[in-house]
């Protein structure tokens, strides 16, 4: 299982997505909200197939 988290901007100008195995901690802590809502935050198993667009992941 993995947690997907997306936030974003009203206006659409910033997105953000999360992939996390972190479930117990709150959606908005993930984020720095400045104007941001969260869009999606859901466990998932099927990672590949829920999201068939082009993601750059970075680790930090």
């Amino acid at each position: 299982m993995i947690r997907v988290i997306t936030a974003s901007t009203n206006n659409g100008e910033r997105e953000e997505v999360i992939f996390t195995e972190e479930f117990n901690k709150p959606a908005e802590d993930f984020f720095f909200m400045d104007g941001m809502t969260i869009d999606l935050d859901e466990q998932i198993e099927d990672l590949p197939s829920r999201f068939p667009m082009e993601y750059v992941l970075k680790r930090s």
